[in-house]
């Protein structure tokens, strides 16, 4: 566990957290970049038997992961109820969890080498009001307790967003919103979207939000259904 923890608990990794969240207009304290550190020297390490991420570059990691995922925070509210499908490695759900800690979150993943890492992450960094799930969205959504409980539905290049809208559409309460984090607008499935039948009964309202990766050229974006 030292060699990873020295690629991530030091000074270099450490600003490129604080400094690339900053020019996103977020401010982190030391205790939650090293929470960040945290959870990417547990990715790493499990990433050497599992596969969890391609990306294993720690400077890569940092900016196409950590903050990536924490972009999308500028769109939830502090004590908001989350449901992160195909969360993976923990992205954006964890993420999110590191910078506002009331959030009530729910990772899932049909994965479940992805759900035990998620859930081992969770004993070592010891957050509360958040779990994993080794479950599909489409059975999920049949249990009570997860039907139309959710404020938002988030997603991080999981699928089309006609797939994600018809998966995350269950899970939201009366004001729920669908997140989905994609590279650059995505105006070919936004349009296949808008021409669903379904989507135009639901009167729900289609946002894109674009944005470039801090020190880098690479163009991200955010989709809002509300």
């Amino acid at each position: 566990m030292d060699a990873s923890k020295n690629l991530f608990f030091n000074d270099k990794w450490k600003d490129i957290i604080k400094n690339g969240s900053q020019k996103l207009g977020i401010d982190l304290d030391n205790s939650q970049i090293d929470l960040f550190s945290s959870h990417a020297a547990h990715l790493y390490l499990w990433n050497k038997t599992i596969n969890l991420t391609a990306i294993k570059d720690p400077e890569e990691m940092a900016l196409k992961h950590f903050i990536d995922s924490i972009a999308l925070i500028l769109h939830i509210n502090k004590d908001s109820k989350i449901l992160d499908i195909g969360s993976g490695g923990g992205f954006p759900g964890f993420c999110l969890k590191i910078i506002y800690p009331d959030l009530d979150i729910v990772l899932i993943d049909s994965a479940k080498k992805k759900v035990n890492f998620l859930k081992d992450l969770i004993r070592k960094t010891s957050l509360k009001k958040i779990e994993a799930m080794h479950v599909r969205a489409e059975d999920l959504c049949n249990d009570l307790l997860f039907y139309g409980q959710f404020d938002y539905v988030v997603s991080r290049a999981f699928s089309s967003l006609e797939k994600f809208y018809l998966l995350a559409t269950p899970f939201l309460n009366e004001k729920g919103v669908i997140l989905a984090m994609k590279g650059q607008v995505p105006n070919e499935e936004i349009k296949q979207l808008k021409s669903m039948n379904k989507f135009n009964a639901s009167n729900m309202i289609i946002e894109s939000h674009s944005y470039k990766l801090p020190f880098t050229d690479i163009e991200r974006s955010i989709v809002k259904i509300s």
